[in-house]
């Protein structure tokens, strides 16, 4: 069966990430050993290479661009990565304006890192992990781009596009880049080696952003059958949407042991589903469908909390005839959407945004209406941090919310380009991924001023 033939099912049963399904079992992360001679990747400003237009690509290195310096070789699972060497001589991107369309920037990507060897920018794109963290005082993105005919990169920059940090893959054809996060200084990557037909081993690299030394490697002993979704990173641990049979997984951030699986569903109930977990802090929040018999549906949707270790506890239980789901973290609030008149999958009749000041216990709350939500459709989690959420007004119309003072600013975005996914919120920015044409190929990163 060929990969191709894997993700095909795996989409069937809500898995998409790296399309794996491994042996049954669970337990902790055993230490592969230092095998990973990386070089010491420094921090520092971005060194005078070009940027190729973020939307209008280009091959190539830009003239008077300098390349990237990959290697020498870290060895995870079986699979190859190697270490950006030079990251202060070869920027990311650079912000420009948005044409005609206030509070927007767009991001001018270096085509050295975003096509190789003639490939065509309009094949790659910034993958589902691709994420920002504000932890306060400093802001970092780690940018997934998987690239047409070329390995997967990881490039963590700084909120101006200045390049900290960076990994490639190998690119021999069973290992990928299964996904990535980012909390603070800290970087973990997923690796997946595809070993059989559905089998795969899974490798974590671990380690600080641009610090000199070796990252922390480790095997995933004995993970659960499939493979993750969404892999949020919190303060402590790190979180996985482990697909399929939805079960929330987590390890240690720091040394990558102590798996746990803190959350499973079941084929016959009373735990359907759960899905699109979101860290908050030192905990994570996650939907959880369960029966419920006095539901039209059968069912309800409630928005959990666990700490990554302990059994996870019930945080926002919706009133009869509704449903709770896509919980986000403001820092100082918890947002939510609230669905009646379930239709069918995520329609409602109504729709509601809900708010409440963050506290990890439900007694704690204090819930109140925000405001009606356009989409009759209960979403993935919106973007949020320190005090704003992102909410969806349509495919080119976004709204973000000062949750403080219950108002809002509306971004729009440029012509022909319609939101395609959004990676976070920082305390002046919201970061979107968007797409152009028919055929929605060609990434595009941008950002929207939040007052």
């Amino acid at each position: 069966m060929t990969r191709v033939l894997l993700c095909a099912l795996a989409a069937l049963l809500a898995a998409c990430s790296g399309c794996s399904k491994n042996g049954e079992s669970q337990g902790g992360a055993q230490d592969a050993g230092s095998d990973a001679a990386s070089g010491g990747a420094s921090a520092g400003g971005g060194g005078s290479s070009g940027t190729g237009a973020g939307g209008s690509g280009g091959g190539g290195l830009a003239d008077g661009g300098v390349a990237p310096v990959w290697g020498p070789p870290v060895g995870v699972v079986g699979c190859t990565f190697e270490r950006l060497q030079n990251p202060a001589e070869v920027r990311a991107f650079t912000w420009e304006p948005c044409a005609n369309t206030p509070g927007c920037e767009r991001a001018a990507f270096n085509p050295a890192y975003w096509v190789e060897d003639g490939g065509d920018w309009v094949e790659s794109h910034l993958g589902p992990s691709t994420s920002i963290h504000d932890d306060g005082g400093t802001t970092r993105a780690v940018l997934v781009v998987q690239r047409h005919q070329a390995p997967v990169i990881a490039l963590v920059t700084d909120h101006e596009g200045r390049t900290l940090d960076g990994y490639r893959e190998s690119n021999d054809g069973t290992c990928m880049l299964t996904c990535a996060g980012i909390s603070g200084p800290r970087l973990g990557i997923m690796v997946e080696r595809q070993t059989g037909d559905i089998e795969a081993d899974f490798g974590l690299l671990l380690g600080q952003v641009a610090q000199a030394g070796s990252p922390k490697i480790l095997q995933l002993a004995k993970p659960p059958l499939g493979g993750p979704q969404l892999c949020p990173m919190g303060e402590t641990r790190w979180a996985y949407w482990w697909v399929p049979g939805d079960r929330i997984v987590t390890v240690d951030n720091t040394t990558g042991s102590d798996l746990q699986v803190v959350a499973t569903a079941q084929i016959n109930g009373p735990i359907w589903e759960m899905a699109d977990p979101v860290s908050a802090g030192k905990h994570f929040l996650f939907t959880q469908t369960v029966s419920d018999a006095t539901s039209p549906t059968g069912t309800h949707r409630e928005i959990m909390i666990t700490d990554g270790i302990t059994e996870p506890q019930p945080l926002l239980v919706p009133p009869p005839g509704w449903d709770y789901a896509g919980a986000a973290f403001a820092n100082s609030h918890v947002v939510w959407e609230r669905g009646s008149e379930h239709v069918a999958g995520t329609g409602y009749g109504k729709v509601e945004i809900w708010t409440s000041p963050f506290a990890t216990e439900s007694s704690g709350l204090a819930p109140e209406k925000l405001a009606d939500s356009s989409p009759k459709g209960i979403s993935v989690p919106g973007p949020a941090g320190w005090g704003h959420y992102g909410e969806l007004v349509d495919g080119a119309t976004t709204r973000i919310w000062d949750l403080s003072k219950k108002q809002s600013v509306k971004r729009t975005f440029p012509n022909a380009i319609t939101v395609w996914r959004t990676f976070g919120m920082t305390k002046t920015h919201l970061w979107t991924g968007g797409r152009e044409g028919k055929n929605n190929k060609g990434d595009h990163l941008l950002r929207f001023t939040v007052e």
